[in-house]
């Protein structure tokens, strides 16, 4: 008789997360080739600096012209390597992020309708009985509190309600 030892151990929170920033792996690699491509230029600039004061001045050393062309190729340069780091960074987080949640609301909306009137007999707040009689409760803070309250409660470390997420 063999035990499947990945049928009873739970998946890691990083390899969970990974199903949504896997679909954007391009964008993240692009980022990292910026983000080098911007250090790469980092020991170019006082090379170039010292090469200029260095052997700039001699009569068979590059045209005087060159040093400020130059110079100011490579900070554009490596201002166009930090923008694009930037711009794929926050692309590729936004994307994920997009994704975990669209995740989450249609894991909600599957919940059995049961979860929902469960979930709406905790006790009400001391801050919102004073302010307002009625409030409008979302179904899914109350979801989330419900599930947060059976898994707290919970002697074992599984979820005690099949509902929740």
């Amino acid at each position: 008789m063999s035990i499947d030892a990945n049928a009873s151990t739970p998946a890691s929170p990083a390899r969970r997360l990974s199903q949504y920033s896997y679909p954007h792996r391009w964008g993240a690699l692009l980022t990292v080739l910026a983000y080098i491509g911007a250090a790469a230029t980092e020991p170019m600039i006082p090379k170039l600096i010292g090469y200029a004061f260095g052997e700039g001045f001699t009569k068979s050393a590059f045209p005087l012209w060159m040093v400020p062309v130059v110079l100011i190729s490579l900070y554009l340069c490596r201002g166009l390597f930090d923008f694009a780091g930037q711009y794929l960074f926050n692309w590729t987080l936004t994307r994920s992020v997009l994704d975990f949640r669209t995740a989450l609301v249609e894991a909600l909306l599957k919940l059995d309708a049961q979860v929902y009137p469960a979930c709406s007999r905790a006790p009400p707040s001391p801050r919102s009985s004073t302010t307002r009689s009625r409030s409008f409760k979302s179904p899914v803070t109350s979801a989330w509190r419900c599930c947060g309250t059976a898994s707290r409660s919970a002697s074992s470390t599984k979820r005690s309600s099949p509902h929740c997420l």
